[in-house]
């Protein structure tokens, strides 16, 4: 329920602030509410773009000297009034008690007034309402230090100055709310606790306040989605779908949750059910392509790639500009995981003809990027070189990186050594290309060197992604597998980059079968717009180890089907190795 400025009607200047105060006032007594949750719009246009059902307005006036509210709830549908309400007391009181009887009237769940102190209320207000920075600080200073048990002045204090990237201040506001705890409202003292989480990037304290909130306001949504989307980025997929369902079941048009809903169940192993939240995401959005590219992804990454193919051109078509054209590269990767060639090329040259108007400066990139993963290495790698000599200064540092690591990925160190000490560049990919081409070491010596060559907390993110690669690219199977399940453990589930195929393949390296399967058969949805350095590195060793798992199950046919698209997409530079050797034999080749 959206809740609306009041109409002041007394003509009195002196109380326009009730405007906005009466509105306020009870939004804080409905918040925590089972049977709704409450929002403060400050206008009626803004409506139509929120998820209300319904619309709280009213007016104000002063009659004889009392002041009097009126108060009525319209369905945002039909615009039938639902709930009217008429309440007036002596003025000296104030409006706080007015608007609590309102509360009262509308729903037996609501909460007392946020304070019984008109002239903290009247302060809190000034906040919300100042335009200025130092003015909402100075009016809800006032407001905490006339009450300080006014638990939603501190939060509504702590809130904006984290809003404003002062971080410092804000955890100072909560330290000094804390002191007085005992004395807020559950609603209140939750929100500082979650606020205090997500601001010292503690997932676990914030997660856990967010548990306990969730109980307190049992008709909050919002709750529930940041739930959601904090168990999806623990890879939580069960209960990140559990949360989304109940943001659903109070916000049954909640497209995003819909998504999200649909994604959960999908890397939670249950494709069918991600099936039916995206049929529903699609029909509350038939005009939109974002509900069909998203089916297309959970088919993809179900193998089921012409079905794939499909819904993706059907989102191209309905919306051309959707991802800049990214519908065709990923129709691409579809026709091309059923070994159609010529078929996929002309899908990605029509990705190209898409994305050249806009200027991507990566288009040539994503041309030899395509022709080494397709089976045209050589051609691949003669594109990347130009485009390393002659493009400008980024691309050719990115360039540059990616074929050290297509060589290392071949086995050519010596060249891919080469071209990482050709990087001037001091930034990541020159750091991560010159540190992954050393020598060959041990174990040990490959974490001295990590050390010395990513120091410091800034180093930390590309030193998780340095040594379990340079373990691999060494032959240090075994060493590898624990830093490559931590990165694996920590990376994007829709990534095709992702470490799960690096890790699969130290696995069975190693002669470690087990995982194989739920490592290597799920098909993350291709991503036209992202720069993955080790993708070659995942495809298509996948199709080896889809073949290799066949292979050890009896499916003999299957297993020369995959072994037959690895062959083929090792193309023209194949490099000799027992995984190349098995597959050829299985094929007689």
């Amino acid at each position: 329920m959206a809740i609306l400025p009041f109409e002041n009607l007394s003509g009195r200047a002196d109380l326009e602030w009730m405007s906005r105060g009466f509105a306020e006032a009870m939004r804080l007594s409905l918040a925590g509410s089972a049977a709704r949750q409450v929002f403060y719009a400050g206008a009626l246009r803004d409506v139509p773009a929120s998820s209300a059902t319904g619309v709280l307005q009213g007016y104000f006036s002063i009659e004889g000297g009392a002041l009097r509210v009126h108060a009525v709830v319209e369905n945002v549908e039909n615009h039938r009034m639902v709930f009217a309400a008429d309440v007036a007391g002596p003025e000296s009181q104030g409006m706080l008690p007015l608007a609590e009887a309102v509360a009262r009237n509308l729903d037996y769940d609501h909460r007392p007034a946020p304070t019984h102190n008109a002239g903290a209320f009247h302060a809190y207000i000034e906040a919300l309402e100042a335009s200025a920075p130092a003015s909402a600080d100075a009016a809800f200073e006032r407001a905490t230090q006339t009450d300080p048990a006014f638990g939603a002045a501190w939060l509504a204090w702590a809130q904006s100055l984290a809003a404003r990237n002062e971080r410092s201040r804000a955890i100072q506001v909560i330290l000094a709310a804390r002191e007085r705890k005992v004395e807020f409202p559950d609603l209140e003292r939750l929100r500082l606790e979650v606020l205090a989480g997500g601001i010292a990037g503690d997932r676990q304290a914030e997660q856990h306040a967010l548990i306990e909130l969730a109980q307190a306001d049992r008709g909050d949504a919002s709750v529930r989605r940041s739930l959601g989307d904090l168990a999806m980025a623990a890879r939580e997929w069960l209960h990140a779908a559990a949360w989304y369902e109940q943001v659903l079941e109070r916000e049954p048009d909640n497209v995003g949750a819909w998504n999200q809903l649909g994604y959960a169940r999908l890397w939670a192993g249950d494709a069918p059910g991600a099936v039916s939240a995206l049929s529903t995401y699609r029909r509350l959005r038939p005009a939109d392509a974002n509900p069909i590219d998203s089916l297309g992804d959970v088919h993809y990454y179900s193998s089921k790639f012409a079905d794939a193919e499909k819904l993706y051109l059907e989102a191209g078509a309905r919306d051309p500009g959707f991802l800049g054209g990214g519908e065709y590269y990923k129709a691409a990767w579809a026709r091309l995981m059923r070994g159609d060639v010529k078929g996929a090329d002309e899908l990605f040259a029509r990705f190209v003809n898409a994305r050249q108007p806009a200027g991507d400066p990566l288009i040539t990139f994503r041309l030899a990027e395509w022709e080494y993963l397709s089976g045209r290495r050589k051609g691949g790698i003669a594109r990347l070189e130009q485009l390393a000599r002659s493009g400008p200064p980024p691309v050719a540092a990115i360039s540059l990186g990616q074929l050290s690591i297509w060589l290392l990925e071949t086995g050519d160190r010596a060249r891919a050594r080469q071209y990482a000490g050709m990087l001037k560049m001091t930034d990541g990919i020159a750091a991560l290309a010159r540190f992954l081409t050393q020598p060959p070491a041990s174990p040990e010596e490959w974490k001295r060197r990590l050390a010395a060559a990513f120091p410091g907390p800034a180093g930390t993110p590309l030193r998780r992604i340095a040594l379990p690669y340079a373990l691999l690219f060494a032959g240090e199977y075994q060493a590898a597998i624990d830093p490559l399940d931590e990165l694996d453990r920590a990376s994007d589930p829709s990534s095709a980059a992702r470490p799960a195929v690096a890790l699969a393949r130290a696995l069975a390296e190693t002669g470690d079968f087990r995982r194989l399967p739920e490592l290597v058969n799920p098909n993350p949805a291709p991503d036209p717009l992202g720069q993955h350095l080790f993708a070659a590195v995942a495809f298509p060793r996948v199709l080896f180890l889809r073949g290799l798992i066949a292979e050890r199950e009896g499916r003999q046919a299957e297993a020369r089907q995959q072994y037959a698209l690895y062959v083929q997409f090792l193309g023209d530079l194949a490099p000799a190795s027992r995984d190349t050797d098995r597959a050829r034999a299985a094929l007689g080749k």
